[in-house]
């Protein structure tokens, strides 16, 4: 078991394709990787802390959603959003299991937590290779996140002033979501100065919607003025049919859940509650 991360990652370099990281397991317990014969264990290395760094927020990469869900650090931040949308996934017992880290290997991100840190502006922070300086990769580069390295934390600025909101809708309460959307804005003079808009359930991953945060900006909190970004979301997604929802059952429900979502992120508070 190696003591440190340069350690980890000679041994990944060993190894190869051969080899792969181990934290909580889950994502293993879900994957068919006959190529991978070695495990590297990753709970000696202290990657299991959830801090807060200046104006950031950083989930260490064997910290378990569940025990990012009930940091302090984490339910104080942006209205206590990222504590929600980890609530929504499965159960307590699969929670308390699976690591941030695993999460992010997950090949579509297919629940509310990944809309929820695309719109929070977080990123990853991972090293490449041994004595390699750290890099920092925004977590909706998904590209970058597929090269070889080791996930050290998630990092999530504190966006001061914005306001954010989730919506989620799912089959049960352990199924990933039909359609999920995550918003966030600032205001500024009643209008809208920023806007950030993801979802997930609408395409092959989860993403953000730059052209509706486009049509979001400058325009009046007012409910009338979402129609225009409504729409816009609903002419630029092709989501898939499944045994769950159609596609135009989906994209149905994009428009509506992106209206509750503005709704609800226009009447928060000052202090961003959700």
């Amino acid at each position: 078991m190696p003591t440190s991360v340069d350690e980890a990652l000679r041994l990944l370099a060993e190894h190869g394709s051969h080899a792969a990281f181990l934290g909580g397991g889950t994502s293993w317990a879900l994957r068919d990787s006959p190529q991978v014969e070695t495990l590297i264990d990753l709970r000696a290395l202290r990657l299991g802390v959830v801090e807060r760094r200046d104006a950031l927020v950083c989930i260490g990469a064997t910290t378990t959603l569940e025990e990012a869900r009930r940091s302090p650090h984490v339910s104080g931040l942006a209205g206590g959003i990222l504590e929600r949308a980890i609530g929504l996934v499965r159960t307590p017992a699969w929670r308390n299991q699976s690591t941030i880290a695993g999460w992010l290997l997950q090949e579509t991100m297919a629940d509310p937590i990944a809309p929820t840190l695309l719109v929070l502006g977080a990123a990853v922070v991972l090293q490449r290779g041994p004595r390699r300086k750290p890099e920092r990769v925004p977590l909706e580069d998904r590209a970058q996140l597929e090269a070889p390295g080791l996930v050290l934390h998630v990092e999530i600025p504190d966006n001061h002033g914005w306001r954010f909101a989730l919506e989620s809708l799912s089959v049960t309460a352990t199924d990933s979501p039909i359609a999920a959307i995550a918003v966030g804005v600032s205001q500024r003079d009643g209008r809208v100065a920023g806007a950030r808009v993801a979802s997930t359930g609408l395409g092959a991953h989860a993403r953000r919607h730059a052209a509706v945060e486009s049509q979001l900006q400058g325009a009046a909190w007012a409910a009338a003025s979402y129609a225009s970004a409504q729409r816009t979301l609903v002419d630029e997604i092709t989501p898939a049919s499944d045994t769950r929802a159609s596609s135009a059952y989906r994209r149905h429900l994009a428009s509506v859940l992106l209206a509750r979502a503005l709704r609800r992120a226009a009447a928060a508070s000052i202090r961003g509650e959700v």
